[in-house]
């Protein structure tokens, strides 16, 4: 991944984790945990939020691989509060659809993910 892109898909995945957080209009600590770690692993000094582009998360997310790890991201992020409900599971839904996830590949990823963070 390019430096431009990398850069892309880094403010794609900040502005969608919160997207993620305000779906079910309560924001946990474990939540906002996940996203501070992410602007920190990221060095995001800039003042305001970054705005979700579907078309631009599109363009940076290339391989299959990088989708399937975007959703499992996604996935353990809305888990942080002990669920993920209907809001963000649909979100997450959308997102698999818009990088190429199948459905069946989205369920196999979640039920993978429930296991993992909830033994």
């Amino acid at each position: 991944m390019s430096e431009e892109s990398e850069k892309g898909y880094q403010e794609q995945l900040l502005a969608l984790m919160q997207k993620l957080i305000d779906a079910d209009g309560i924001s946990s600590d474990e939540e906002r945990a996940w996203l501070k770690l992410l602007e920190k692993e990221y060095g995001r000094e800039q003042a305001g939020e970054p705005e979700f582009c579907p078309l631009k998360l599109q363009d940076v997310v290339k391989t299959p691989g990088e989708a399937e790890e975007l959703i499992e991201l996604l996935l353990m992020v809305s888990l942080a509060d002990g669920e993920t409900c209907a809001s963000e599971w649909r979100l997450i839904q959308e997102v698999a659809r818009l990088v190429g996830v199948s459905p069946e590949d989205t369920e196999r990823l979640r039920s993978e993910t429930v296991l993992a963070v909830d033994p």
